[in-house]
């Protein structure tokens, strides 16, 4: 039992740790690096999704299956 113990203390500690700095600057470096390679296209098309959201582009008379509220 005192390995499976030994084996629960290295598991907590390496948790402890990576759920601290580490999680936090692969969380923000991945996130930079999307926003890069995309070329900042969640916010070059944010004024376009507000107005698709707001009805700007909707048709009362266009036909489909979902009906306009």
């Amino acid at each position: 039992m005192d390995l499976f113990k030994q084996v629960e203390s290295g598991i907590v500690a390496f948790s402890s740790w990576i759920w601290g700095t580490p999680l936090l600057i692969l969380l923000l470096g991945g996130g930079l690096y999307f926003v890069i390679y995309t070329r900042f296209s969640p916010y070059r098309y944010f004024r376009h999704a507000i107005n698709v959201l707001s009805g700007k582009y909707d048709d009362p008379d266009e036909i489909g299956e979902i009906n306009h509220y």
